[in-house]
């Protein structure tokens, strides 16, 4: 039985991002479980080493265990412990301070353990995290409470002090984690949309056999057979056969593209009909799909919200504790006074209710838009959805629908009308549906006899079995098509990508807000569309490749900006914006790229996605203020020994209840 590997010590959401970040960096084919923290996949000695070291690092660790999982244990029992200890101490209950200094110590013991690693981690780093500043303020606390039962004095027993510090701030991040993870959870991963086995051609000495070939161990120069329906697993090139394939979440092309022998296929199209040989030029792991993937995965998550909180705490921890230190011997010399007011000081400036103001808003706001049908990854994209500066849309699959529909139609002779039909009916071409649903407006319809059929790129040849002939053929580089019947023209006809219906009003929301928009497409063929865009004054580029879209957003210099696409030529686009958004029947390389994915294709989607964000970030604030606004007020009263020690730990607490109330308004609205 192989080993199986488990990561200890993730406890938040953030925890999640730079573990992730770790694993791709080691092997991108990794993935990680959420609920039991088991490391899913083919895990090498050399893989072991290296997630060790960088692990170690960080603060967490690699154990080889059989696993086991606290599901609901472990936070249930510290949140009864915590009630406990806090109803005790409200209501007077005067049970004994030996029994409650135990239960404190062991919900210290069972919610601090990770909250101490990561203290020691920041002091091995001379860093001043929220970690430190909890653990300094609970040992504080833990140490006059011994003191106090060997002295006898009450006025030091802060048992439930140091416990319900600890214990709120794992419930806290244990909540923050369970919500990302889940959201986490319901993303796929590159390698699923692959069969396990391919079709393979072997060649021996004098001869050849077909195999199934397991599609990890796909190599250069391996000869591959498809059929119509399967996905293309690596790069390579055409040797035999003819086939149409679905390239618009590849390239963007929004229609689908011909391909035969000499032409280069790529790992991520999709046969829509026929069947071709091939071999490979690229792997499977170094396929261009899956280096996308890695280039994805391997860009950090932006945590602004984090940054601004340790620049909060690297000048509110320092001023906390020399304003300790100064109130211990402004009383001087009178010691119980001094000791007082200082954990009065350290205790009152516990920035529980700081350090969960934003974590708590920002997971009940991913729950909030969860219900409304948005999937957000990185709850940092409600800072960047709030104000966004810039929005950059796609146009294939996210402002028009992957159908198309047939405008223009000139063609009058009915008897050309019942063949272009009777064509349709034996072709398997992808545009055969969107005509013959067009044609039956015309019924009743002649049914020809169709005896011979020709396809590729530019035109559409069928022989009938007297001796008639239709050609339907491209005209320059746009999708209109001229229709010849015995080689006599007799009209045109044109298809379109069909426009969302709420792309008017995703428009004016833009408008009403002020914010700019641009669109990026990898489609080259001048369509209808981009006239509409110029009328309208909607600046475009097209036929621009994905590294492009990538580089314009890089330079763009307003920030924070929005790109939203849904093809895997936009994967890199939708990482490098400040926020990313997709929809869920996008490209697995996309949801796993993007911050946030949107459930239904309706455009709608996203102006609710603005309108929620707004309001999130605005209870973030009110939260950081109030908390700010308390500390500001209640450390120099504590400071003066106008606040002991037991009302400073109430006056925390309810500071804590009142963030939590606010946040909870989210849910409500």
């Amino acid at each position: 039985m192989s080993d199986r590997y488990f990561i200890n010590g993730i406890t938040c959401a953030k925890c999640i991002q730079t573990v992730e970040s770790i694993i791709s960096q080691v092997n991108p084919s990794l993935e990680l479980d959420f609920e039991s923290q088991e490391l899913i996949g083919e895990i090498s000695a050399e893989d072991a080493r290296q997630l060790d070291q960088l692990l170690s690092q960080s603060g967490y660790s690699l154990e080889v265990s059989p696993g086991q999982k606290f599901g609901l244990f472990k936070p249930l029992i510290t949140l009864l412990l915590v009630g406990f200890l806090n109803l005790n101490h409200f209501a007077h209950l005067h049970i004994q301070p030996l029994l409650i200094f135990a239960l404190a110590v062991i919900t210290v013991l069972l919610a601090g353990k990770e909250l101490y690693q990561k203290a020691l981690v920041s002091l091995r780093n001379k860093s001043i995290t929220l970690e430190l500043f909890i653990a300094i303020s609970a040992t504080a606390g833990l140490i006059l409470t011994v003191i106090s039962l060997f002295t006898g004095n009450e006025n030091l027993n802060f048992s439930e002090v140091f416990a319900s510090v600890v214990g709120i701030v794992y419930l806290g991040s244990w909540l923050e984690r369970k919500v990302f993870a889940y959201v986490k959870s319901k993303m796929p991963h590159a390698v699923r949309i692959f069969p396990r086995f391919y079709k393979a051609i072997l060649h021996g000495i004098g001869k050849s056999k077909h195999v199934n070939l397991e599609t990890k161990l796909i190599s250069e120069n391996t000869q591959l057979i498809l059929a119509k329906g399967e996905i293309c697993p690596a790069d390579g090139i055409i040797t035999s056969g003819k086939c149409w394939v679905e390239s618009a979440f590849i390239t963007g092309q929004s229609f689908p593209q011909f391909k035969q022998d000499g032409d280069m296929i790529l790992a991520g199209e999709k046969l829509l009909d026929g069947a071709i040989q091939l071999v490979t030029t690229s792997s499977f792991y170094n396929s261009s799909l899956l280096k996308l993937v890695r280039a994805c995965k391997n860009t950090q998550y932006d945590i602004g919200a984090n940054s601004f909180l340790q620049r909060l705490l690297s000048f509110f921890v320092p001023t906390v504790l020399v304003t300790s230190c100064i109130s211990f011997f402004y009383h001087l010399p009178n010691l119980r006074a001094s000791i007082e007011a200082s954990l009065a000081v350290l205790v009152v400036a516990c920035p529980c209710a700081i350090g969960i103001a934003a974590p708590l808003a920002l997971s009940l706001g991913v729950l909030k838009m969860l219900h409304n049908g948005v999937l957000v990854k990185n709850a940092q994209a409600f800072f960047t959805l709030s104000k966004p500066r810039k929005v950059y849309l796609d146009k294939t699959g996210t402002l028009t629908y992957q159908k198309y529909e047939v405008t223009d139609f000139n063609i009058t002779d009915k008897e050309t009308i019942s063949r272009l039909y009777s064509a349709q009916l034996a072709s398997n071409h992808p545009f055969a549906s969107s005509l013959i649903s067009y044609l039956k407006k015309f019924e009743p319809l002649e049914i020809y006899s169709v005896e011979e059929l020709k396809v590729d790129q530019q035109s559409f040849k069928c022989y009938f079995s007297d001796k008639a002939y239709l050609n339907i053929k491209k005209k320059d580089s746009t999708y209109e098509f001229l229709v010849t019947l015995n080689g006599q023209e007799m009209g045109t006809f044109k298809l379109q990508e069909k426009l969302k219906d709420d792309f008017d009003r995703l428009i004016q929301t833009l408008k009403r807000k002020s914010i700019p928009l641009t669109i990026l497409s990898g489609d080259t063929v001048r369509s209808d569309f981009f006239a509409m865009c110029e009328k309208l004054g909607i600046p475009f580029k097209q036929g621009i490749t994905a590294e492009e879209k990538q580089n314009i957003i890089r330079q763009e210099a307003l920030r924070p900006n929005v790109f939203i696409g849904d093809g895997i030529n936009d994967a890199l686009a939708l990482k490098e914006a400040n926020c990313g958004i997709t929809f869920e029947q996008s490209s697995f390389v996309n949801l796993d790229a993007a911050d946030v994915v949107l459930k239904t294709d309706s455009l709608l989607k996203i102006k609710e996605t603005f309108d929620v964000s707004e309001k999130v970030i605005q209870v973030v604030h009110q939260n950081l203020i109030w908390g700010v606004l308390f500390n500001a007020i209640a450390i120099p009263f504590a400071a003066f020994g106008y606040v002991p020690p037991s009302v400073a730990a109430i006056a925390m607490g309810l500071s804590d209840i009142v963030v939590v109330g606010n946040s909870l308004r989210l849910l409500s609205k």
